[in-house]
């Protein structure tokens, strides 16, 4: 019986053993299989994910993209043609003078161009046109006048409305005209064709300016002398004066300059500024003035050489030896 016993607990050890043999492989399986797992997972959190499969692109198709162009390639678009024939209309209408009475209108050509009728006229048996206007048409903005005055101005030049008469003036007509010579001579214009009721205008417009047209030298001195002889006179005894000097310029008794003719003392002194010093001093704006209307043509009369003022000297010698003239301000003229 205690052998029994014995073989009976044995078996029941064999039994238990064999129970947790088996149990024992599987945790230990189990346990390898997670410790496996956790450390595959870390091997591979390290390592940098797989880079995403290619997938194909679609087709995209191929734009070319324009040319550059350069600034002078590139041309504003213009404005419709009809606008800009509107707008030229409506200038060319502010400028048409209201013409006086008595004026007969006349058409303009220039280079063949036709300007619009009324735009000059002839008026007192002058032929004036628009000084603004006539500028204009060369879109020359320089061009000025005033009403009353003997002269025009382009730049910095001043012109005389007449070379010969000083009280042909700018006249109002709605807008400011003046006789054509002066705005030919401001555009460096000189060929004119008149054929019945038709001016005709040939050439290249130039509109000199003033240093083409004054000699500096020339311009010093006779504005000196000019202020020097005759402070105090109205200005067309500037412009006398003035014609004295040019006219003994072009004499064949007298030097061919003026700073010659000023400073001559062929038979003693000839004018009394360049004895005294008062020909050095600055000279008025308005003897500038006269003395660039000289420069430009002016004459008041051709054949005048000589003057003095009779109130403060005697002038025996003139008065004995030349032809009176005339008398402007405190002087008399003598040829």
């Amino acid at each position: 019986m205690h052998k029994q016993l014995l073989s009976t607990a044995f078996a029941a050890f064999l039994a238990l053993a064999f129970v947790f043999g088996i149990i024992s492989p599987m945790a230990e399986s189990t346990q390898k299989d997670q410790t496996s797992e956790e450390i595959t997972t870390e091997e591979y959190a390290d390592e940098p994910s797989a880079a995403p499969q290619e997938t194909e692109k679609p087709e995209i198709e191929e734009t070319t993209a324009p040319p550059e162009t350069s600034d002078a390639e590139t041309t504003a678009p213009s404005e419709p043609e009809e606008s800009t024939k509107e707008e030229e209309k409506e200038k060319d209408e502010l400028l048409l003078p209201i013409l006086p009475e008595g004026a007969v209108p006349l058409s303009l050509y220039i280079n063949g161009r036709a300007i619009e009728d009324g735009f000059c006229f002839e008026h007192e048996g002058k032929i004036w046109l628009p000084v603004e206007g006539f500028g204009g048409l060369f879109d020359y903005d320089l061009l000025a006048a005033e009403e009353g005055k003997s002269y025009i101005v382009s730049g910095e030049r001043a012109i005389p409305c007449s070379k010969r008469d000083s009280e042909v003036t700018v006249i109002e007509c709605g807008v400011l005209c003046a006789p054509i010579e002066p705005l030919l001579s401001a555009a460096g214009l000189n060929a004119t064709e008149i054929i019945g009721n038709e001016i005709c205008i040939w050439g290249v417009p130039t509109f000199p300016e003033a240093e083409d047209i004054y000699d500096d030298e020339d311009l010093y001195w006779l504005s000196r002398i000019i202020s020097a002889e005759s402070r105090g006179e109205p200005f067309i005894g500037q412009l006398a004066v003035g014609t004295v000097v040019i006219n003994r310029t072009r004499s064949d008794y007298y030097p061919d300059t003026i700073y010659e003719v000023i400073f001559d003392r062929l038979g003693g002194v000839q004018f009394t500024p360049a004895s005294t010093g008062s020909v050095y001093r600055d000279p008025t704006e308005s003897s500038i003035l006269a003395a660039k209307l000289c420069l430009e043509g002016f004459s008041l009369d051709d054949g005048i050489l000589f003057f003095f003022n009779s109130r403060i000297a005697a002038g025996s010698w003139i008065t004995a030896n030349r032809t009176y003239t005339m008398t402007v301000g405190q002087h008399d003229f003598y040829s």
